[in-house]
């Protein structure tokens, strides 16, 4: 049997056996196209869905059976298996009433699941677009995508359902509440159901297939802090403790352990499996209003994961900055993960990170809000936001906490049974002031909160006296505008990135209101630097730019001392964890980048490294002087020491004579794949030096007199190093033939000068003589 749907809302019923149809086709199903067929369990009856909001099931024969009023345009349908966690629970639930029972998404963002005729949906989730303002327009059909679903598929194994929106992500969707709840989500969506509430659908995972432009990042501090604030001075912790590392490689200092330890510079991070406990990290897209939530996986090659996407504003996020605070809840401290956020729909929100809930809202921009920036320490007092109307605003974050505390007090008192969302309230604002004469791009905040700096398209940078919004001072300098700016934690100064790929450093401590000297300047990339943050407590600089690339900075000579190919588009966005043990990139390429501090761990690794050359060349020493030839081959050619092998190999085969040939060939024939390569390569080069040459000569012969020919031939590398060994002995062997053949003019000059005389003519002379003491004697 085949049934089909088609764009005119008939639903046909086809019988492949033959050419005719099974069933008369039923043109009257829907009055719209029909998005989804599916085949109940038993094989009896037959769905249908369409954009006319209904779902309709049929008989085998044709005849409408049933009718369900969904709502929404239905995009996809399923039905559901018996056996599935989504069928329901046991009991009445499971009775077999023989009524089929299907899962639809929709235009109305929400995935419902329902039994046919019936007038409700027995299961839901939340809207995607949940704390939206109804009458809100995006500027775009892919911000609007973001609030609908296409399609839906059920897991392999029936236990959660796969929804995909219109803005590409894909999300698994599972039944939470009461006891049924799925121990897949491990605990993942507590804080966004309260105790007793009903059972509904909770998304367990999400996958995103179009990041789009990255614009916006923040870490978000969670209770597994690494940053400790103390005196106002960052003091980073080291994720790799020294004093662990010694201790664990303190017993083992030979063996397979010591070539781990010999590992280049370059590979200091080959043998790490895992990246430091990462912090969560708030992300912002050029083309969705949901502020998406990322945590890095353990595994360094696995990437990212987005653990939560949060709606809340109506058109797409421009900026976002995170903070650790405190909040008051039963007469206790409980500390939280804040996140500010400005957006085009002409709002700053403040979210509560960890229950994934908005807190409040921020109204009086009236175009598009940039940047926004939290008061560092000191529990994140006040937010600071600046936007396209030229204004800067300062929001009182203490004043909005306590406002939804009470809220959610006396809300909560009224209807215990309420299971909706939280209460939402406004924030205060503190004060506002037309900060510069085009939009603003970047703010942010002294760490002593004093002052408050401002970036704008204007070519300038303003700093403004906290709380009244005074100008204290202007940097004039940048010939484009000025796209970010940052706070040193040190000293007082201010980091400027501009539009005429220059980052300048300016001296704040002259707050009268006048211009303030700059510095330095810092010129390497080749576009618009874009985003700039301050490292290792002011001494370092790092930015990303219009280039794609990262550029770390030394401040003391303002020369760039580390530069990393960080994305193929724009790097539009950066931040930075803690006092930079790590950071991460966003870009235009739509790719999100961690990126470690390894520098106390290569510094170890060098030092390990130092360590262990001193003492194998300690043994080295030790084994020439006693003349343990074997021992002291085996040394230089593991510590790679060319120079002492040479000076070894040559006391053993010209002083020893073949007694060492004997001694070279045993070392020699245990040597391994690695180690023969090595020392081919040492003989191919002392072969090109005629002082050498006979030595390596020596040497290579009994190389290929310990090593079997099949072995030598699958060396890695062994025509190029044939190669090179053949070249220079063909030399060699044709300068000793030519010293050989010039020895025969000497002989000959010898014989002509008389000096040299045949041998017959000295026999003679023999003769003579003999006779003549015989004459003698007689």
């Amino acid at each position: 049997k085949l049934y089909s749907g088609s764009d005119c809302g008939e639903v046909g019923f086809w019988d492949l056996r033959g050419n005719k149809a099974d069933a008369p086709m039923a043109k009257d199903a829907h009055v719209s196209a029909v998005t989804a067929i599916g085949i109940s369990t038993c094989g009896k009856k037959i769905l249908s869905a369409g954009r006319d909001g209904v779902v309709r099931v049929f008989g085998l024969n044709g005849k409408v059976i049933s009718t369900t009023n969904v709502g929404e345009a239905v995009e996809a349908a399923r039905v559901l298996p018996r056996k599935s966690a989504l069928y329901g629970k046991s009991g009445e639930d499971r009775e077999e009433d023989g009524k089929v029972r299907f899962a639809t998404v929709g235009s109305g963002g929400k995935v419902k699941l329902w039994k046919e005729g019936a007038g409700k949906a027995f299961l839901e989730s939340k809207t995607l677009t949940g704390g939206v303002e109804n009458n809100a327009k995006s500027n775009t059909d892919f911000q609007a995508a973001s609030g609908t679903f296409v399609e839906c598929r059920l897991a392999e194994d029936g236990e959660m359902l796969l929804a995909v929106t219109g803005d590409a992500r894909a999300l698994f969707f599972e039944t939470t509440g009461g006891s049924s709840s799925s121990s897949s989500s491990k605990g993942k969506d507590k804080n966004n159901s309260k105790k007793g509430s009903k059972s509904g659908l909770t998304i367990a995972r999400e996958l995103i297939g179009d990041c789009d432009e990255i614009v916006g990042l923040a870490f978000a501090r969670s209770s597994l802090e690494k940053t400790v604030y103390e005196n106002e001075i960052a003091l980073i912790r080291d994720y790799n403790d020294p004093e662990d590392e010694k201790a664990n490689s303190d017993d083992d200092v030979d063996g397979d352990d010591d070539a781990r330890k010999r590992k280049s510079l370059n590979d200091a991070n080959a043998d790490r499996e895992t990246l430091p406990p990462p912090e969560l990290l708030c992300a912002a897209t050029s083309s969705s209003p949901l502020l998406r939530i990322f945590q890095a996986h353990k595994d360094r090659n696995a990437g990212f994961t987005c653990i939560a996407a949060l709606a809340g504003h109506s058109e797409a996020i421009l900026s976002v900055d995170c903070a650790p605070s405190k909040i008051v809840n039963d007469r206790e401290e409980v500390a939280v993960s804040l996140a500010a956020t400005g957006s085009k729909d002409h709002m700053v929100r403040l979210w509560n990170v960890e229950k994934r809930e908005c807190i409040a809202f921020g109204k009086g921009h009236v175009s598009a809000v940039t940047s926004v920036a939290f008061a560092p320490r000191k529990n994140a007092p006040f937010v600071v936001s600046g936007g396209q109307d030229r204004a800067l605003r300062i929001w009182d974050v203490n004043a909005a906490l306590e406002l939804h505390a009470k809220a959610n007090d006396i809300n909560n008192k009224e209807d215990d049974e309420n299971d909706e969302e939280s209460v939402v309230i406004r924030m205060p604002a503190i004060a506002a002031t037309v900060a510069h004469d085009k939009a603003i791009n970047g703010v942010a905040v002294s760490p002593n909160h004093l002052l408050v700096a401002s970036a704008s398209a204007d070519r300038t940078a303003k700093l403004w006296k906290m709380p009244d919004l005074l100008c204290a001072g202007v940097c004039r300098g940048h010939k484009r505008g000025v796209w970010a700016i940052a706070f040193s934690d040190a000293d007082k100064s201010v980091a400027t990135a501009g539009g005429d790929k220059i980052i300048r450093l300016w001296d704040c401590s002259n707050t009268t209101g006048g211009d303030l000297p700059c510095l330095k300047s810092f010129e390497s990339h080749s576009g618009a630097v874009l985003a700039v943050k301050f490292l290792s407590s002011g001494q370092q600089l790092a930015s990303v730019g219009g280039d794609g690339k990262l550029l770390v900075w030394n401040n003391k000579n303002g020369l760039a001392v580390k530069e990393f190919e960080a994305h193929e588009d724009k790097a539009w966005a950066m931040a930075r964890g803690g006092d930079g043990a790590y950071i991460a990139t966003g870009g235009a390429d739509g790719s999100l980048k961690l990126w470690e501090d390894d520098t106390l761990l290569a510094s170890k690794h060098r030092e390990d490294k130092m360590q262990l050359g001193i003492e194998k060349d300690q043994q080295l020493q030790d084994a020439e002087a006693i003349g343990n030839g074997s021992e002291a081959l085996k040394l230089a050619l593991k510590l790679d020491r060319p120079r002492a092998f040479l000076r070894v190999a040559s006391r053993m085969t010209m002083e020893r004579g073949e007694k060492g040939m004997q001694i070279a060939k045993g070392v020699f024939k245990e040597l391994d794949t690695e180690e023969t390569v090595r020392l081919l390569k040492y003989i191919r080069d002392w072969n090109t030096n005629s002082k050498t040459s006979g030595v390596a000569n020596k040497i290579l012969k009994c190389v290929l007199t310990a090593k079997p020919l099949d072995a030598m031939s699958s060396l890695p590398g062994i025509i190029d190093l044939c190669a090179g060994l053949k070249a220079y002995a063909i030399r060699h062997q044709n300068r000793a033939q030519r010293m050989y053949q010039s020895t025969f003019l000497i002989d000959t000059a010898l014989t002509r000068m008389g000096g040299l005389r045949e041998e017959s003519e000295l026999m003679l002379d023999m003769d003579e003589e003999e006779d003549e003491e015989e004459e003698e004697e007689e």
